[in-house]
């Protein structure tokens, strides 16, 4: 065989999933992750990267129609953290968004930078090479071109309404913001002034789930009738379509290119880190959120070396 398929080969066998190893730990990151995907500034896709459940989902998703009970097992535990960590958090973010919003970015901050040396070890996986600084340059220069053309005031509308064709771009961005490591949907949507009004939005479609449970599932007609079934649609579909065509690039790109594809993404990581840095409030302010942020260096840090990403 050429030497081109066997590198194809062996990059495939580094992306293996293992259905049922490290089930509790995967359900823990995707709960981080989940966590991560709705905090303005921050990447899931990044942690699930440095964790090194990156690839092996891509592959999982890839191979479903191939392998199905393997890559279900597999990725259960990714989506009920993932799902857990947006359902539970994202109310809690509403509500401390406005007054402790600094802080939470100074922690997911720390967690990022924490994960940065399993994230490098994952990328030289297959050795380094000089010409990845390309890549990174190239990737982290998008970004802050992106945050400068969105930091714009035309860009800015706190009060944008959630109409049908909005519903739509909302699932594209979110389902690049989970693809692709190093964007961050709700940075995006926080900038297009649509963040705050999805985030309600989705809370209560949660809370109207809760209150049917808890009303003993009566009313089965006014339950269905209290969602915005269209805005529901538009949204889950177009999220679909995005995450088919978007997760087959990304599968050929980490498999083919698998240094070029991890230096891009660490240039996406730096960018976001940079336009999702808050600044100092001075005073204790500032005390208080560097002390968060580095204990959350080390959670994240020493939480990767748990997972064997790091060695001593």
């Amino acid at each position: 065989m050429s030497t081109k398929t066997d590198s194809i080969t062996h990059k495939e066998n580094n992306a293996e999933f293992k259905p049922f190893k490290g089930f509790f730990k995967r359900l823990i990151f995707a709960f981080i992750i989940g966590i991560a995907f709705i905090t303005p500034g921050l990447s899931g896709g990044v942690i699930a990267a440095a964790a090194g459940i990156y690839e092996p989902s891509v592959n999982a998703i890839v191979t479903m129609h191939k392998n199905f009970r393997k890559s279900f097992f597999y990725l259960l535990p990714i989506g009920i953290g993932a799902v857990s960590g947006v359902l539970i958090f994202s109310r809690i973010l509403e509500q401390i968004i406005q007054s402790y919003e600094t802080t939470l970015i100074f922690i997911f901050l720390g967690l990022v930078i924490g994960s940065i040396p399993a994230f490098i070890k994952e990328a030289n996986s297959e050795g380094f090479k000089k010409i990845y600084a390309i890549p990174t340059v190239l990737t982290f220069a998008l970004v802050m071109v992106i945050e400068k053309i969105l930091s714009q005031p035309a860009f800015h509308n706190a009060a944008a309404e959630l109409t049908l064709p909005m519903f739509i771009v909302c699932g594209i961005i979110m389902s690049l913001g989970i693809i692709i490591p190093g964007i961050s949907s709700s940075f995006i949507l926080m900038a297009m002034g649509i963040y705050n009004g999805l985030l309600s939005t989705i809370n209560s479609w949660v809370d109207n789930v809760f209150s049917f449970i808890k009303g003993g599932f009566k009313g089965f007609g006014a339950f269905l009738a209290s969602f915005d079934w269209a805005s529901i649609f538009a949204l889950g579909l177009s999220f679909a379509i995005t995450s088919i065509i978007a997760i087959k690039l990304v599968d050929i790109l980490f498999k083919r290119y698998h240094g070029v594809a991890y230096y891009s993404v660490f240039g996406f990581l730096l960018g976001s880190m940079v336009a999702a840095f808050p600044g100092f409030r001075g005073g204790i302010g500032t005390a208080i959120d560097i002390a968060a942020m580095a204990a959350a260096v080390a959670i994240g840090y020493f939480g990767m070396k748990l997972n064997g990403k790091v060695k001593d």
